[in-house]
């Protein structure tokens, strides 16, 4: 050891301190080398390094940057900390971080939290206590927090990134807002040495003005972009705070007045409007089944630390599964306080309350910045999950550590105390080697969803099997190297399942996602698919029974914890028709029915009626740019979800050069659709019922191969199509009623289409023009029999059910599969295998399809 113990510790400080700075850069790494625009697509910097592949689903993989930070502020605090010679303000602060500690290993304990999730929470009292003990060398983070601002600021505007280095834009703009004082303070430094040629009498002020100006400029030319709610409130508070702290007593006393006036007339407010203004809104229905999660186990929590996902689907409302917008598996209140209450308790979430008071009554609450930064961040986590994320959790915390009056080293402690170094060395090596697999488990997890991705969108069963195979490899290594975590486990044995249909190795995963997360969604229905396939496999009729049994019950216990969501309605239906259960799939289609009107009128009620008449209007009138109006004034309607970036990520390079479709608006591409549609539904409204309107087309449209695709309207006035274009007519028709299809192709290019119609199914032959109208029990029987080589299936009132496997399952005898994400339309893909290399790509939308909806359907 070093005889100038000062010169030791100051290097310590540093190196803990470059540590600190770095985890806050790093959380995305590869986010960092490939930037992401809308459509994941690579920019510059990763076609430069020459692997595109690293920017697909690039903030999937993250390094664990808070758990990390947590274990390095323990080993700094065991080595630095010596209670006894602590003020006594200090030790109060000290008191209820331990009680803090004390309720959150408890409750990890308890509910078998895994040791990096439960080390993330302790990162709440442990990484501001470590920071204080940095001395001056945590100035750096003070810089580092400006680095980060600038970094957001150069990706989000320079790289087209809509994230910047966050995975969210709420994140993104958090971040920015809460350091935009850093970065200031950063840019004076940097103006005041280049602008060499002012005055230095002159040179303070204008580097002052200068930097001020352009980061603010920024910050709310970014605000107003990113649009958070929760941003903009964090600014007004900002902005009252400056207003009051610089005020006499009188005006002080005034502002007071005039807030609590306006809090009791906005309290008044929102009750006399809760239903209005709480319509369609994720976060109310989140809040209130967290607190029914508090109210059930307030002392230790309902889930244990990290585990919030795998409890709340006990608790969750049934009307947050009508809303497109939410994720059924809410991994997060979107409310801090809220899930620190439903994991550890109220004890623990109390006490971690009083050791933020206790640092904000500290006197080093005079570091502005560093304050700015806990209240934006602090009053954004009320609304959102801040306090998960890598970077906005870190800044929160290494901002409230700045805010601890900076104290001298007690030099003696750090000679004396040796021991404590060694241990702490063995926290930081033990801590490393945790991290180190949670970062490799990270990566596989990335990889094996990248597999899976291009699994799903490949035609050929060769490759799509290879990718199976390394996708379920890929999740099976993230899951067993860290095998608390759900989402692994999850998608392990759905890969297993999904694609591999090998219900031996999907067994382990699954066993650990019943036990520790029975009712995630999806769970059930993978259970359901696992007994399904024992079913398939077993030769005695009493192990067959049993297993089908199983899976009934499986099925009905998914449908009644996730019954609300369409997806999953679908998925029951089609598990009733594979085993030819008519009784339980007309119930079940019944409840598809019902559901898919309560969504309906949930979602839009009356919003949309105001525009509906003047839209189709417009479009009948031939009124484009009208259409296109009305249309764009919709996007403020939440809920309403357009263009997915999917296809324009995996779109070829032609369609993406065509710009065809805009997705921050519709387009004439849009118009021309809608026009589509409603000719498309005025011909089969002339006709009796929809069996009618096919055999008359199959009767008038003459079947042409050398005809090139063409629309529906354009079908239907030349009354001439080519064997692709009229399967695409008749899906587009299905589509149109709501109706489930599956688009089929011989060996022989011969196709097919088979359309859902109650209770039977309409079997079109193209080729001979042919319709039979089948029984639901003839179905499977009959595809079997005919020599097939491609299947397409639509379900265009379901949102995308992420678990299709059930859809494989259902075309597992056909050569090579595709699956549609639920479109109105045929996407890109099924375009692009009819047309092959035409130039004249005849893609389509999924825009309005809700809209089109609106008339009578019979």
């Amino acid at each position: 050891m070093t005889k100038n113990p000062s010169v030791f510790l100051t290097l310590e400080s540093r190196s803990f301190s470059w540590i600190f700075a770095l985890l806050l850069l790093i959380g995305f790494p590869l986010a960092l080398i490939a930037p992401q625009g809308l459509g994941m697509e690579s920019q510059w910097l990763i076609k430069f390094l020459g692997d595109e592949k690293l920017a697909f689903n690039a903030f999937r993989f993250k390094i664990p940057a808070i758990a990390i930070a947590s274990y390095l502020s323990l080993a700094l605090l065991i080595i630095r900390t010596s209670f006894a010679s602590l003020p006594s303000i200090e030790k109060k602060t000290w008191i209820f971080a331990a009680i803090f500690l004390l309720f959150t290993l408890i409750s990890g304990y308890t509910h078998h939290s895994g040791p990096f999730e439960t080390l993330s929470l302790c990162a709440f009292v442990f990484v501001p206590l470590a920071v204080a003990q940095l001395g001056k060398p945590k100035a750096l983070l003070a810089y580092f927090c400006g680095i980060y601002y600038f970094l957001n600021l150069a990706y989000y505007f320079l790289l087209d990134s809509p994230t910047g280095i966050a995975a969210n834009k709420n994140w993104l703009i958090a971040g920015l807002l809460a350091t935009s004082p850093w970065a200031v303070i950063c840019l004076r430094k940097v103006l005041f040495k280049c602008l060499v040629f002012l005055p230095k009498s002159s040179r303070n002020a204008s580097s002052s003005l200068l930097s001020f100006l352009l980061v603010w400029s920024c910050t709310l030319v970014s605000l107003k972009q990113l649009n958070s709610r929760a941003a903009w409130l964090a600014l007004a508070i900002i902005c009252f705070y400056q207003i009051f702290r610089g005020a006499s007593q009188k005006i002080k006393v005034a502002l007071l007045l005039c807030l609590l006036i306006s809090i009791i007339g906005g309290a008044y407010y929102a009750k006399q409007n809760y239903a209005s203004l709480t319509h369609n809104e994720l976060r109310p229905l989140l809040w209130q089944g967290t607190a029914k999660m508090i109210e059930v186990a307030p002392l230790l929590g309902n889930a244990g630390p990290g585990q919030f996902s795998n409890t709340f689907p006990n608790y969750r409302l049934p009307e947050q599964l009508m809303l497109p917008i939410a994720a059924p598996n809410s991994s997060h209140p979107h409310n801090e306080l809220l899930r620190i209450a439903s994991e550890v308790g109220l004890p623990a979430c109390l006490a971690l309350l009083c050791f933020y008071l206790l640092i904000l009554k500290s006197p080093g609450r005079k570091a502005y910045p560093a304050l700015h930064a806990v209240i934006v961040i602090g009053t954004c986590s009320f609304f959102d999950k801040l306090l998960i994320e890598n970077a906005t959790t870190l800044l929160f915390l290494f901002n409230m550590g700045l805010l601890i009056t900076p104290k001298t080293m007690n030099h003696s402690l750090k000679q004396s105390a040796s021991f404590r170094r060694v241990f702490a060395l063995i926290i930081i090596a033990f801590g490393s080697f945790i991290a180190f697999n949670k970062s490799l488990a990270s990566w596989h997890y990335r990889q094996g969803f990248n597999d899976q991705n291009a699994a799903l969108l490949s035609f050929d069963l060769a490759k799509k099997n290879s990718y199976w195979q390394s996708s379920f490899a890929n999740y099976a290594k993230a899951a067993n190297k860290a095998p608390y975590n759900t989402r692994y486990n999850y998608h392990a044995a759905n890969a297993a399942l999904m694609g591999l249909q090998d219900a031996s190795k999907a067994a382990p995963y699954l066993s650990v996602l019943l036990e520790r997360a029975p009712n995630y969604i999806n769970t059930n229905r993978l259970l359901c698919y696992f007994q399904e396939l024992r079913f398939m496999q077993k030769s005695s009729p009493n192990e067959k029974s049993q297993a089908i049994q199983l899976a009934i019950q499986a099925n009905a216990k998914e449908l009644q914890i996730n019954g609300a969501r369409l997806s999953n309605i679908n998925d029951g239906l089609l598990f009733a028709l594979r085993h030819q259960f008519i009784p339980l799939a007309l119930k079940t289609q019944q409840a598809y029915k019902e559901q898919s009107l309560r969504l309906g009128q949930y979602l839009f009620q009356e919003e949309l009626n105001q525009k509906l008449q003047s839209w189709h209007q417009a479009i009948l009138n031939n009124e484009m740019q009208e259409a296109l109006t009305i249309a764009n004034s919709l996007h403020a309607i939440k809920g309403l979800r357009y263009i997915d970036p999917l296809y324009l990520r995996v779109a070829s390079k032609e369609f993406k050069d065509a710009k065809l479709l805009d997705p921050k608006q519709f387009t004439p591409a849009d118009f021309y659709f809608w026009k589509e549609i409603i000719t498309l539904r005025q011909e089969i409204s002339r006709h009796e019922n929809f069996v009618d309107f096919c055999h008359k087309q199959l009767k008038s449209i003459q079947v042409d191969a050398k005809s090139p695709f063409s629309s529906t309207d354009k079908i239907l006035s030349t009354q001439r199509a080519n064997q692709i274009a009229f399967s695409s007519f008749f899906a587009q028709s299905a589509s149109i009623l709501g109706r489930p299809h599956l688009i089929l192709e011989g060996a022989n290019h011969e196709a097919y289409i088979l359309i859902q119609n109650g209770r039977h199914s309409l079997l079109i032959d193209i080729q001979k023009q042919t319709l039979e109208n089948l029984p639901h029990e003839q179905i499977i029987s009959l595809i079997r029999k005919q020599n097939l080589k491609t299947s397409f299936f639509s379900s265009p009132q379901s949102f995308f059910s992420a678990n299709t496997y059930l859809f494989s399952l259902y075309n597992s005898q056909f050569k090579e599969q595709s699956i549609s994400l639920n479109t109105p339309s045929l996407n890109w893909m099924v375009s692009k295998q009819a047309l092959g290399k035409n130039s004249a790509l005849q893609i389509r939308t999924e825009s309005f399809f809700h809209l089109a909806q609106q008339l009578k359907d019979f």
